[in-house]
């Protein structure tokens, strides 16, 4: 139990591992919601998938060096597949860190599978 205990201190993100932001896939749940993103230019309506509770999202080395936990990520559903906002989903997908004018939260989510429950 001590030699346990004792990897959690040296170790912890073996615990708490955080999703990965490399191209590896992720499954999380949580509910679609509307956003807004403004700025003097323009103004952005889109997809966000809320997160049940605020998950970490590990760096990536190139756009981000420090692991983030957030609540909300930018939500991209296949062509051809409807959510419906206020909607709880299960989504199985690729998360990375926002690097385009069209990214409008730190973490998107590239679903490959959405499944309403």
């Amino acid at each position: 139990m001590k030699f346990i205990a004792l990897i959690i201190l040296i170790f912890p993100s073996l615990v708490l591992a955080c999703f990965p932001t490399d191209g590896s896939e992720v499954e999380t749940i949580g509910t679609v919601v509307p956003a807004v993103y403004k700025t003097q230019e323009m103004i952005a309506h889109y997809s966000a998938l809320e997160l049940v509770e605020p998950e970490c999202f590990s760096p990536d080395g190139e756009l981000s060096d420090e692991e983030v936990k957030i609540g909300k990520v930018q939500l991209v559903v296949p062509e051809g597949v409807e959510v419906e906002v206020g909607g709880k989903y299960r989504v199985n997908g690729n998360a990375f860190h926002g690097h385009t004018g069209h990214h409008y939260t730190k973490i998107i989510l590239s679903s490959k599978n959405v499944q309403k429950l």
